[in-house]
């Protein structure tokens, strides 16, 4: 519902964000789930939303869904848009994580993780507050340094 698809070889059909698949059944399940390579979808079976779908609901919306309530739909598409970035940045964190980093990269990497996954959740006043862009590129800095850290233990 959330995403912008594109038709391509991965989806057999275009469809702007915000906006239900045609295979979309009432229900929020997918109607044509057990054929979706035949269909044109395969697309669909390699997506990952990393999590950031259920992290919205549950953090943002209390476990309301935009399926039980249609009038979420609009901001829940755009918070599923930026908790997807954030979730983006923290798989590339964990796997960071598991270079042999010196204490104060792990540090630094270690403190993006706790700003970009909040233990206790995330507030509404605190999601909305996030400087995403900020942090995007700040993280992308952080990782773009480590090259060498990977660089040297492919050589070993």
């Amino acid at each position: 519902m959330a995403l912008h698809i594109e038709k391509s070889t991965k989806f057999a059909l275009e469809k702007p964000a915000g906006v239900a698949c045609p295979n979309l059944a009432p229900t929020g399940l997918c109607r044509i789930h057990d054929m979706l390579k035949d269909k044109g979808f395969s697309g669909c079976i390699a997506y990952d939303c990393l999590g950031a779908g259920q992290r919205v609901v549950q953090d943002l919306y209390d476990g309301i869904s935009w399926q039980q309530d249609p009038s979420l739909l609009g901001q829940m598409s755009e918070d599923f848009a930026k908790m997807r970035k954030i979730h983006t940045l923290l798989e590339l964190l964990f796997t960071a994580q598991t270079l042999a980093l010196p204490p104060t990269q792990l540090q630094t990497c270690d403190s993006f993780i706790a700003r970009l996954f909040p233990q206790t959740g995330w507030t509404r006043a605190e999601f909305d507050a996030f400087p995403i862009r900020d942090t995007q590129k700040q993280v992308m800095d952080f990782l773009a340094a480590l090259k060498s850290h990977l660089t040297a233990q492919q050589t070993k």
